[in-house]
């Protein structure tokens, strides 16, 4: 092997991950505090309506899940 062609490898490597670093800073930048807010809030609400998995409680899980979903949907639509 030339020393040429371990030097090309070595350089298109190293540009590689450059590339994949920025791309990984860039989408953590554009997380702003109230996508935050959201994504926690929609966490804890799934988290909730899971807790509740008997047939009495499945009104309550059945309304969180909504009340998840609609915050998705407010969530995508800030984005």
């Amino acid at each position: 092997m030339s020393l040429a062609a371990i030097f090309v490898f070595l350089l298109v490597s190293a540009l590689q991950t450059l590339d994949s670093v920025l791309d990984l800073a860039r989408k953590r930048e554009g997380i702003t505090g109230d996508e935050l807010k959201l994504r926690v809030e929609i966490t804890q609400l799934l988290k909730e309506a899971t807790a509740l998995s008997t047939p009495s409680t499945f009104a309550q899980a059945a309304k969180l899940k909504r009340l998840a979903a609609a915050k998705e949907k407010e969530l995508a639509k800030s984005t």
